[in-house]
Order: C-alpha cells, then sequence, then structure tokens
C-alpha cells in the first residue's frame, strides 16, 4: 500500500475559511462606521460589521417568517386554547369585581 504524501492533503481550516467566508472591501464613512461599533459594541472595524449584517440579516429572516404567520400561510393548532381562555376571562371578572367591592 503507497503512503500519500502530505502534500497531498489539503489543510482543512483552510478549505473550512474558504468554503465559509469571502472578503468584500467597502467604503463607510467613518461617522457610519463608528456609528457600527457603538451599536454592536465591538471596538473591533471587522468584528462590528459582521456582527451588524448577523444582526440584520437575523431580523429580516425572523420579519419574513413573522409575516407568514400573520398572513395565515402558516399556523398554530393550540388544543384547548380557547377554553382555557374563557376560564381565565372568568376568573379574571371574578377577581376583578371582588377588588372593586
Amino acid at each position: 500500500m503507497r503512503a500519500i504524501p502530505k502534500s497531498d492533503f489539503i489543510d482543512v481550516i483552510f478549505l473550512q475559511n474558504i468554503i465559509k467566508s469571502m472578503k468584500v472591501t467597502v467604503d463607510i464613512p467613518d461617522s457610519e462606521l463608528a456609528e457600527v461599533c457603538r451599536f454592536t459594541g465591538e471596538s473591533k472595524k471587522g468584528p462590528a460589521i459582521l456582527k451588524m449584517v448577523n444582526d440584520t440579516l437575523m431580523m429580516k429572516r425572523r420579519a419574513k417568517l413573522s409575516q407568514k404567520f400573520i398572513s395565515g400561510e402558516w399556523g398554530v393548532e393550540l388544543a384547548g386554547f380557547e377554553g382555557v381562555r374563557a376560564k381565565d376571562q372568568i376568573v379574571s371578572d371574578r377577581q376583578s369585581k371582588a377588588w372593586r367591592k
């Protein structure tokens, strides 16, 4: 059996970095970059921009998901919810009347 030379192996960490991320050059005014750092709580520019992008994407994804529930495209069946809600209203009404006496 032939041994595989080390030169034939691909550095796994190097490959993961290539696949998972990409470097981008952008022009951001200093005032806006300072604001990004302040909002994210990061002191370094790179991590601040990355955090802002990730947070913004997460908010957009949540909004899209929420819209599916609001529009009725998605829904949730909560067995017994209506009955429990009615009982809670009755108890609340009783407590309200007792408090006012």
